[in-house]
């Protein structure tokens, strides 16, 4: 009896697993699904982070502010951060995070295709701590004007003419 109970518990718990971790494998280019197909990945890995940061891009992201040509990039974005097995928590958040900051900081369209350009090149880097430390100062930098923070020290500026540019590294 105890071996039947076994067998059953550790079906349920492997089925859930595997289930949670199959749940995305590709975004669909579609406005309405793309958010929901977020949602999801982002809440069943941290629910109540993941719900406190929907409700603030769920207003940017169904606010008009995104073109067409603009989604297509954040659709290939998130689906070559799946493609390279990113987490949901910190990687796709803070993208996310940086798209909502980038759009409420009033950056140009031709700044937006260099950072997107930049990104896109450090998720397929394979130095992934590259990409997580740029999406921290991208945060900060439009977020808060913070060029540079620790836990002591923050730099800011006051001039938003700025462009995004890529070397061996990327570089404002």
């Amino acid at each position: 009896m105890i071996r039947l109970f076994i067998i059953c518990f550790s079906m349920f718990i492997l089925s859930f697993s595997t289930s949670k971790a199959q749940s995305i494998q590709r975004f669909t280019p579609d406005s309405i699904k793309f958010f929901e197909e977020v949602s999801i990945m982002l809440s069943e890995a941290r629910k109540k982070e993941a719900k406190e940061f929907l409700e603030e891009f769920e207003l940017v992201w169904y606010g008009g502010v995104f073109s067409d040509k603009k989604r297509k990039r954040i659709y290939k974005t998130c689906n070559f951060m799946l493609k390279k097995k990113l987490p949901p928590f910190p990687d796709f958040k803070s993208y996310l995070f940086s798209l909502t900051s980038f759009i409420k900081s009033g950056q140009p369209e031709e700044s937006f295709d260099a950072w997107q350009d930049n990104i896109e090149k450090l998720i397929d880097s394979k130095n992934k701590k590259r990409f997580t430390d740029y999406l921290k100062f991208c945060n900060h930098l439009f977020a808060e004007k913070a060029i540079y923070k620790s836990n002591t020290t923050v730099w800011k500026t006051n001039n938003e003419n700025y462009q995004f540019e890529f070397g061996k590294i990327p570089f404002l």
